[in-house]
């Protein structure tokens, strides 16, 4: 399980997921699986939650 984040430039964002890694029976090898938990806060370099799950769950 790893923290990552991604910048989406249509709308100047940052994503915060929580990345975790499968094994896919139908591809033999392990392939991510991502959620999103939040928006990143460049400014207070804080993660605000989105939705009903919060950080870090």
């Amino acid at each position: 399980m790893s923290i990552t984040r991604s910048y989406n430039k249509h709308n100047n964002t940052y994503y915060v997921y929580n990345t975790q890694y499968v094994w896919s029976e139908e591809k033999q090898k392990k392939v991510p699986k991502r959620t999103c938990i939040g928006k990143w806060d460049p400014e207070s370099n804080q993660v605000i939650p989105t939705g009903s799950e919060g950080p870090f769950t």
